[in-house]
């Protein structure tokens, strides 16, 4: 059988009585079935957790199956499941700390700053003893804090998911890699709208989600404008019809359904939106370096030549396309959607533009 590394986590005084006999023991005392293993090989880890009092892990979420013993003191455990990531208002997935909650204080929330905690149920309080052990199913939210001093070992498996989350977050999108940057603002607002419009189930539904998107990530909420103000219409600033190579639209749409099915395999209502939310941070990461149109009758609206040329375009004489947090595999000059500076205040302008000009 394998044999599997542990990470010994040293925090606090006392610490250095943890030397590698005992690392050797937990490896022999914790072995994980092989059904737990996906097709990416050797997925188990064992960790030993050490901390003093008031030691503390903040709210996040991990993508393992987790069991976690408490051997000696003890840890309190608060608990939210999946579907409460909206209102623990996650980092976006371009921050160093994109599984983490920006929510850190549980006992003190500034609603003026965190507006949507107030719609997620308290969280499920825990405490484990000595002996205890605590499952934690993949993608539930967990705050983590010691009480006294505190030894514990964690068993992680990686879910059977592990494998379409990676596929569907390296699968490509319909964009071009050498778009002008308006080209590249108006085709990444207009895709978020046709995916959010397949999640649906409603337009209004599929509206609200980009606002909690917004209002969640960003921390900038965006009102769902009336069906009725709905900006320039179709033909005009947030149609892609007239890009060049042409169909777009219809492209648009395919890949949409193709997302969108992959996403609502992931499992229930809360982790498919968790993982699309992550989606949607890659395509705003990628289309918000772009440059957002003056207005509808400004020179670069879709109808400028100068704006949708004639030829179609392309990147090292092939056409381009990108992927979702990796670089395509079919052009010689490559883009990644996932790369670029954080920029909060660009991505809420992106998110509320789609709202405003893209529901067509």
């Amino acid at each position: 059988s394998n044999t599997h590394d542990v990470q010994i986590w040293r925090n606090g005084p006392g610490s250095s009585i943890v030397d590698e006999a005992s690392a050797s023991l937990t490896r022999r005392l914790f072995k994980v079935p092989k059904r737990f293993r996906t097709s990416r090989g050797n997925s188990q880890e064992q960790i030993v957790w050490l901390g003093c009092d008031g030691i503390t892990a903040s709210t996040h979420y991990d993508t393992v199956h987790n069991f976690f013993v408490q051997i000696y003191g003890g840890k309190e455990f608060t608990i939210f499941p999946p579907s409460a990531h909206a209102g623990l208002h996650l980092h976006p997935k371009s921050h160093p700390s994109w599984t983490q909650a920006q929510v850190v204080n549980l006992e003190e929330i500034d609603l003026g700053r965190y507006p949507l905690f107030s719609s997620i149920a308290k969280g499920y309080s825990v405490a484990v003893k000595p002996g205890d052990v605590l499952y934690l199913p993949p993608f539930w939210f967990h705050r983590v804090r010691s009480v006294g001093i505190s030894i514990a070992v964690a068993l992680w498996s990686d879910t059977n998911l592990v494998d379409l989350i990676s596929d569907t977050f390296s699968s490509p999108v319909p964009f071009e890699a050498d778009w002008t940057d308006e080209k590249k603002w108006i085709a990444t607002a207009r895709y978020l709208a046709i995916i959010a419009d397949k999640f649906g189930p409603t337009r209004d539904a599929a509206r609200r989600l980009l606002h909690v998107l917004s209002t969640s990530r960003y921390l900038s909420p965006c009102v769902p404008p009336k069906l009725e103000q709905n900006g320039c219409g179709k033909e005009s600033i947030c149609s892609v019809e007239r890009f060049q190579p042409s169909g777009l639209e219809k492209k648009f749409d395919r890949y949409a359904q193709k997302l969108i099915q992959a996403i609502k395999r992931m499992g229930p209502q809360g982790v498919s939106e968790l993982k699309l939310f992550d989606f949607f941070d890659d395509l705003i990461s990628w289309g918000s370096q772009g440059k957002e149109p003056n207005d509808c009758q400004s020179s670069t609206c879709l109808a400028s030549s100068q704006f949708c040329g004639d030829s179609k375009i392309e990147s090292g004489g092939k056409k381009t396309e990108t992927k979702a947090g990796d670089a395509s595999d079919d052009s010689n000059e490559e883009t990644s959607i996932s790369s670029g500076d954080r920029n909060d205040e660009n991505s809420s302008k992106l998110v509320c533009w789609a709202l405003q000009h893209c529901f067509v």
